[in-house]
């Protein structure tokens, strides 16, 4: 879900044009008061202000909405520089309450496959003549491989493959032009 904030809408106005062209619409300037979306959830305004009564030293580094136990729930991502510690808040985006406030830890980073032992896994099960070119990119949030190669019916082909995994995402003929 998207939300609308009034304050969002006054700065992108003040960027893209001259403070004097800036004009808003009546709802606009009647919503600007309420502590709610229409949605009734409250403003990320509201939500900040919440975090930072329990926090008040803390300094936000990101904001974003998600759902905690089927809930709505706006999470507040803060630095500590007392105890030089970053932690993450959840509020309920309906009812202001606090969910949980606990330490971030960096996720373990997993280890890719080496390019040589994904190449012999994927020869024994595809029909891989000849490796063209290789190349690794991220898609949909993932590190991933791009092979080329040809086939034993001498097509190319363009494979995805998930570098922590060894999944293969997609393997389709390659268009030549």
């Amino acid at each position: 879900m998207k939300r609308l904030f009034s304050s969002a809408l006054i700065l992108s106005g003040l960027l893209l044009g001259s403070a004097s062209t800036l004009t808003l619409s009546p709802a606009v300037l009647a919503d600007t008061g309420k502590s709610t979306n229409s949605d009734n959830t409250l403003r990320l305004e509201r939500i900040i202000s919440i975090a930072r009564e329990k926090q008040p030293t803390m300094r936000v580094i990101n904001t974003f909405e998600s759902t905690f136990q089927g809930k709505e729930v706006d999470q507040v991502f803060y630095f500590l520089p007392k105890d030089k510690a970053t932690r993450i808040m959840t509020v309920d985006s309906l009812s202001g309450k606090v969910l949980e406030d606990r330490p971030y830890s960096v996720p373990e980073k997993r280890t890719t496959i080496p390019l040589e032992t994904l190449i012999t896994q994927l020869r024994e099960k595809y029909s891989i003549q000849k490796i063209i070119r290789t190349r690794t990119a991220q898609q949909d949030g993932r590190d991933v491989r791009i092979i080329i190669y040809v086939d034993k019916l001498k097509q190319q082909r363009l494979m995805i493959v998930d570098t922590k995994t060894g999944e293969v995402i997609s393997d389709k003929a390659r268009k030549l032009s």
